[in-house]
């Protein structure tokens, strides 16, 4: 149930970057990995960002989950 989009799209870009973080391709000598992102881990980076952001508007202001309240990826 939506209760507030307020820091949804945030939430959304911050699992993003914590992602790609996780997968070892952020930074400037990771672009060509970046480039070849296999489609099974964008995927999974992918569902993590719409459950941050699922659990975003479920709350009332820009509150986040933090890591121990999302099911392991």
């Amino acid at each position: 149930e939506v209760v507030d989009t307020v820091g949804a799209g945030d939430s959304f870009m911050g699992a993003l970057l914590d992602g790609l973080w996780e997968a070892g391709l952020l930074g400037s000598d990771r672009r060509e990995a970046l480039r070849a992102i296999d489609a099974t881990v964008l995927a999974d980076v992918l569902r993590r960002c719409v459950a941050v952001a699922a659990v975003t508007v479920s709350r009332a202001g820009a509150n986040p989950p933090r890591r121990a309240e999302l099911a392991p990826a």
